[in-house]
């Protein structure tokens, strides 16, 4: 996404001027995108979402026999 660095704003490739500069202060516009960006490594997956994935079912799991146990108990 193109990003103006004196605006310190996105710009859509159809709002920028026919040379490829800012419409608003008329500077120049950073056209890289995200893929052309190979040189920076890839985001981790923190541990902890590792750590979440299955606990979340574990505990949906738990809360759902606690409310059928719940249930049963009402009747």
């Amino acid at each position: 996404m193109p990003w103006c660095e004196n605006c310190e704003q996105y710009l859509t490739p159809t709002g920028m001027t026919d040379d490829g500069s800012c419409p608003t202060c008329q500077g120049t516009v950073d056209t890289e995108t995200v893929a052309d960006r190979t040189d920076r490594p890839a985001a981790k997956i923190p541990w902890h979402f590792w750590l979440l994935l299955p606990a979340a079912p574990v505990y949906l799991g738990w809360r759902a026999l606690d409310g059928v146990l719940w249930l049963i108990g009402q009747i």
